[in-house]
């Protein structure tokens, strides 16, 4: 066994993604949203250029935030804990780097399957779901605001969620709306794969 710090982490998520993610030379951010922790990564089919874990995953954060579920936005007091510590860490690193496409894992699964149990073709899809696809960002506007206008009972009979999901992943999405909003991204891509993805690339490599 090796405990591995989040730099390295970090890194292994981005051999995951390029396997499954057509990457260019234009510079892309990679964002894997965890329990305890978050990775950011600036990258492209070449090389990466910046990479950071942060220790503000959606764990963290519930368990250190007044978190009432449906929540006044006004009033919440979850924005004092996940507003503030993910501007002064996120974005002001990122600040003076344009970005067009935002490539991702980690809770994103989640959040494209409950986007796609609400497609009416679903169920009858017979076709395996692909490695990498891309999240419509209206569909995921949709998806925000019934998550957090919803009770505990409501989200435990939504389809394509977890039971383990049920609470962070309402703090999942307030954190992707966040830098969708403040970094004005233009397109978000789910990826199934990530860490555990990235270790067996490098080992065959």
């Amino acid at each position: 066994m090796e405990i591995i710090n989040g730099d390295r982490e970090a890194e292994l998520i981005y051999y995951g993604i390029k396997q499954v993610v057509k990457l260019n030379d234009e510079k892309v951010l990679i964002l894997d949203i965890g329990g305890g922790s978050n990775e950011l990564l600036i990258a492209n089919q070449e090389k990466i250029f910046w990479k950071k874990s942060y220790p503000l995953g959606v764990a963290r954060l519930l368990a250190n935030s007044n978190l009432r579920i449906p929540f006044q936005l006004r009033k919440s007091n979850l924005f004092p804990t996940i507003w503030r510590n993910i501007y002064r860490t996120f974005l002001m690193s990122l600040k003076n780097i344009r970005l067009l496409h935002w490539w991702a894992s980690g809770s994103f699964e989640t959040i494209m399957a409950m986007i796609r149990a609400d497609d009416p073709d679903f169920e009858s899809e017979t076709s395996t779901l692909p490695e990498a696809a891309d999240i419509d960002l209206a569909n995921f506007e949709n998806l925000y605001q019934k998550l957090i206008n919803s009770t505990l009972k409501e989200r435990k009979q939504m389809k394509g969620l977890e039971s383990m999901r049920i609470e962070m992943i309402v703090v999942a999405t307030l954190i992707v709306k966040f830098i969708i909003q403040k970094l004005k991204l233009r397109r978000l891509i789910q990826s199934n794969f990530a860490l555990k993805e990235g270790v067996v690339y490098e080992m065959l490599n």
